[in-house]
């Protein structure tokens, strides 16, 4: 009797197997990142995040951070905080998704409601975050499957998780029904040895990035601009202040960025290139 029953739960266990890897999985992309005032860099925790899907998301960064679930399409993302007065600050991304179960990540920076008509004027050379040109479009929508077939697909999905736990729930019973083993009288814990605690270790001092002997002539030369400017430029301003072609810039920026030396924010149109603090993790 144990041996048929154990045979037929072996049989819809690899039913359930066979019908989970047999369905393809539609699965949306994830679109996330955090909220940022552009004074301090530091995440806001009251923003109103928007994005034009069909219907649209709305949510409030509690925790200075995003997150939309997003189908293939072009999309505006917005973000809004400090109220309607002389305060308030917005940021706007056009965002074009061209693949299901992605995972990007694109972090806001909120600027003064005013500055939106100033940012046609930073650098255009961008580079998009997500897969596929961006498009600048004033509104976007997000494209639609004609037919309902993922919507199918996921009630099958669903119905292989349910025969998978009661396959699961079978063999629990079964296995609580043998009989128990009383498990042997616990040994006597042995007292725990003293350890004195260590003292701490100061973290040895950082130089500036600016006065690395190990780096090239030309790649200190624009971090020194950059720790001029407070640690953070544009990289128009950047360019300006370089005696340096626009192609040798973005060179020397890609180059300090995969040392791990900057970071390179997306701000409008151009990109803010920050200066990494000693001690931040590169």
């Amino acid at each position: 009797m144990r041996i048929r029953l154990f045979t037929l739960i072996l049989a819809l266990s690899l039913a359930s197997v066979l019908l989970f890897t047999s369905l393809p999985v539609f699965a949306s992309s994830i679109v996330h990142g955090n909220v940022y005032d552009w004074s301090t860099f530091d995440t806001i925790r009251s923003a109103q995040v928007t994005v034009n899907s069909i219907p649209q998301q709305i949510m409030v960064s509690k925790n200075g951070s995003y997150s939309f679930s997003l189908e293939k399409g072009t999309y505006v993302i917005s973000a809004h905080a400090g109220g309607n007065g002389v305060d308030a600050i917005d940021a706007r991304e056009n965002v074009t998704i061209t693949q299901d179960g992605g995972d990007y990540v694109i972090d806001l920076i909120l600027f003064p409601s005013t500055d939106f008509s100033d940012l046609g004027l930073l650098d255009e050379n961008t580079t998009p975050i997500v897969t596929g040109e961006p498009q600048d479009l004033p509104t976007a929508q997000p494209t639609t499957s004609p037919s309902q077939q993922p919507q199918s697909l996921g009630l099958f999905f669903l119905l292989a998780i349910v025969i998978g736990v009661l396959v699961l729930g079978i063999g629990a019973f079964l296995l609580l029904r043998k009989k128990k083993v009383l498990p042997p009288p616990p040994e006597p814990e042995e007292p725990e040895a003293m350890v004195e605690p260590e003292e701490p270790k100061l973290p040895p001092l950082t130089p500036t990035a600016s006065t690395d002997v190990t780096l090239p002539d030309d790649l200190r030369e624009v971090l020194r601009i950059i720790e001029k400017s407070g640690g953070r430029i544009t990289q128009l301003d950047l360019r300006k202040a370089l005696p340096y072609s626009e192609a040798k810039v973005s060179l020397m920026i890609t180059d300090l960025e995969s040392r791990g030396i900057v970071k390179k924010v997306k701000k409008g149109r151009g990109n803010v290139i920050i200066l990494n603090h000693p001690g931040e993790p590169r």
